[in-house]
Formats: structure tokens, C-alpha cells, sequence
């Protein structure tokens, strides 16, 4: 019986080609790929290896732990166990292509820690090592159909969670409990419960649950909320804040089913808003329309963030809106796939046109210091000429 998780031939293949072509359009040899997001994207296996992929031959993948689950997983037929780099030179050692001379090889540099480096450039001497990880995060960034198919079914779990913390609410209830609800709710409709990030030391959990100032607690979260969090050593989330009735209720959540994630947000209420908030929400969500009404592929990263600030700015939120004025969150959107933080960002000095196929999470989002945060975020998949929302729960505060 098959596995409807792993991801088919003819997808691997096709992207792998993608990538072939980026490779021999920088005059590229090889890439030596080891960051499990992009391994698995290209060997459909995220098992601990390492992947030698050529410009046009067949590609090689070493695997360290564990071969067994290597060879289920994934289409490539070379795969070669290892468990020291001397394993990978030895068997390289007749490499057609690796034994030329001069030959350009690309690498990860942007996660690629140095030691690992250090260790290439000593296993292949005279090797000339580029950067190629902002290509590979471009291919990443336009979905295929099967991709979308998988960040619905995220989406879809994300909609059924909203859906039911309006009765798990209650006031004195903690934020830790309450989150506590949702991770169980979310683990049981399949979330894989392990979210990447690509950002260099940060983390992300199944999201935020905020409750009232908390929502404004800063941190050091890149983005428009943070939370307390339990302890010192992980700063940010759900904490021990007490919920009170007509304070918000913002909950940020993430979805991840077969690898793929969704990222949305909801307000809920005991009671009603304050005047300010449920204004400053409405505004959020009229700043998310009016964005995804004119977002479409071929537009730059910075048009979108550009409406943003100035709509917030009409609607007096321009103090609050995505963070505090010392500590704004500079982005109104990024893209969501195998990790959080993908490829595009609607930011200033984005000019990179957004690809067809992208699938960005927009949020609009304000941040009062004295009574919490407010705002909306959906996932929207971007085509030639318009966008498609993928998460549906309304987006209107839920008062209970």
C-alpha cells in the first residue's frame, strides 16, 4: 500500500530540474546541499543527510541517519551511507565531476555553519564555493499544485481550531492552558508538531496565545507580537497571565501537515472590545483586503507594505500598527511552505516581484502597550491576477 505522504517522482524530479537549471545558469558544477528544508524539498526525505546534486548527471545523497528510512522515502536511486566526511571523499574520489578542475560548486551559506565549511573546503581542496541559497529560496517560493494541496490541508486544520476556542474560554483561566487546548486540539487533526524556521536562531512554537498586555510584551520575536513566555531562557508565547473579560484574546497560530504550514491569526473577546481595539481590528482587516485586492504575481515585495503603512496611517494606527513606533515589526507579510519565514516578504526595499504560486501570510496587525494587541492574519495563495484566501474563519472579533 502506498504512503499518501511521500511526495511523488515527477514532483521531486521537476523541481530538482528547476534547480539543475538555476545551477548551469550561474556556470555551477554541483551544489552541495545540507539544511533538511531543502534536502527534503528536492529528495523528498529529511532524514540526516547531505545531497551532492550535479549540474546535469544524477544526484548523490549521503545519508549519516537512517539509510533505511532514506531509501522509503525518497526517489534517489544513488544513496550512499557515510558516518565520517573521509566516508564522502573516498566514494567522490573517481567523481567525474568533482574531479575537474576549476569547478564551481554552490552551497548554503546562509545556513551553512562554518565548521561544516571548513570541513568541505579540506575534503575538496581547490573547490570554489558560492553562494546559491537565495535561488533555491526563489524555486522554493512558487508552489506547485501539490505543495498548495498539502498548505490547504494546514489551513483546513487551522479553520476547525478557530472554530472551537470560543468554548474553551473562561475567565481566570491562564494563557498557558488555554494554548495547552489548542496544541492538543491541533496535534490531534495531525499537526506534525515541529515548525521551522529559517532565520538564524529563532524558533517558533504552534504560535501565540496572548491575553490582553500580554499582547504587547516585547521581545525578541521578529514580528509584531512576542509574549512572556514561561521562563528567561525562551522568551516569547504563551505565559501565566489571567484572562479578564473585555480584554483581547489574540491567538497566532501555525499549522504544519506533511511538512507543509499555514499561519493564521484570530481575536476572540469575553464580552466586548474596547472602542479603540475593535476600531483598530476593523482597520486591520479593511488594510488586508485592500492589499490582497491588488496583489498579484509580477508586483514587488514593497508595494504591499507600502499600501499597508499608508491605510494605517489614514486610519490613525500609523503609532501602533504591526508593533509600538521603537519597535516596529518591518514587514506586513512573508511566505509560508517548509518553513515559516519563506520567500516572498512584503517589506520596504523588497523589490523582488512576488512569483506566481507564492503563498504569503498577511497580517495586519496593531499593538497597544496598555491593553494588548488586535489584527488579522490569513494565508493567501498568489496568482497571475489575483490572490486566493486559504484560511476561511471570519475574521471579525469573536465576542463569547
Amino acid at each position: 500500500m502506498s504512503n499518501p505522504d511521500l511526495v511523488s517522482t515527477f514532483e521531486l524530479s521537476s523541481r530538482r530540474q528547476k534547480f539543475q537549471n538555476v545551477l548551469a545558469s550561474r556556470s555551477l558544477h554541483a551544489a552541495w546541499l545540507v539544511s533538511h528544508p531543502n534536502v527534503f524539498y528536492l529528495t523528498g526525505t529529511a532524514q540526516n543527510s547531505s545531497l551532492l546534486i550535479h549540474c546535469e548527471d544524477e544526484p548523490v545523497l549521503f545519508v549519516r541517519k537512517y539509510e533505511p528510512r532514506a531509501r522509503m522515502e525518497s526517489d534517489i536511486s544513488d544513496i550512499r551511507p557515510f558516518a565520517k566526511m573521509s566516508d564522502i571523499t573516498a566514494s567522490l574520489k573517481n567523481d567525474p565531476i568533482l574531479c575537474q578542475r576549476p569547478i564551481s560548486v554552490g552551497i548554503e551559506m546562509d545556513v551553512l555553519p562554518l565548521k561544516m565549511f571548513r570541513r568541505l573546503e579540506t575534503a575538496f581542496p581547490g573547490v570554489q564555493w558560492h553562494d546559491i541559497s537565495a535561488e533555491l529560496r526563489w524555486i522554493r517560493a512558487a508552489k506547485s499544485e501539490y505543495e498548495t494541496g498539502r498548505i490547504r490541508e494546514a489551513a483546513a486544520v487551522l479553520d476547525k481550531i478557530f472554530d472551537q476556542i470560543a468554548g474553551w474560554l473562561k475567565p481566570g483561566m491562564m494563557e498557558i492552558e488555554l494554548a495547552a487546548d489548542i496544541e492538543g486540539a491541533l496535534r490531534r487533526e495531525g499537526h506534525q508538531g515541529y515548525l521551522p524556521v529559517h532565520a538564524f536562531n529563532s524558533s517558533i512554537h504552534f504560535g501565540n496565545v496572548l491575553f490582553g498586555k500580554s499582547g504587547a510584551v516585547r521581545g525578541s520575536f521578529d514580528g509584531p507580537t512576542c509574549g512572556s513566555g514561561l521562563y528567561p531562557a525562551v522568551p516569547k508565547g504563551a505565559g501565566r497571565a489571567v484572562l479578564q473579560p473585555g480584554e483581547p484574546v489574540f491567538i497566532d497560530l501555525v499549522s504544519g501537515i506533511s511538512g507543509y504550514l499555514a499561519d493564521a491569526t484570530r481575536v476572540y473577546c469575553l464580552g466586548v472590545l474596547p472602542d479603540v481595539l475593535l476600531n483598530a481590528h476593523r482597520q486591520c482587516i479593511a488594510i488586508q483586503n485592500q492589499i490582497t485586492e491588488n496583489l498579484h504575481a509580477g508586483i514587488p515585495g514593497n508595494q504591499p507594505y507600502d499600501t499597508a503603512i499608508k491605510l494605517a496611517a489614514e486610519s490613525g494606527l500609523q503609532h501602533v500598527f504591526m508593533g509600538p513606533d521603537h519597535d516596529r515589526a518591518a514587514f506586513v507579510g512573508h511566505g509560508v511552505g517548509l518553513e515559516i519565514d519563506e520567500l516572498p516578504v512584503l517589506a520596504p526595499h523588497q523589490a523582488n516581484s512576488v512569483p506566481a504560486g507564492s503563498i504569503v501570510a498577511i497580517e495586519p496587525k496593531a499593538v497597544f502597550e496598555m491593553l494588548g494587541a488586535v489584527g488579522i492574519e490569513n494565508t493567501w495563495l498568489v496568482t497571475e491576477r489575483k490572490t486566493t484566501r486559504l484560511t476561511h474563519f471570519p475574521d471579525e472579533c469573536q465576542e463569547c
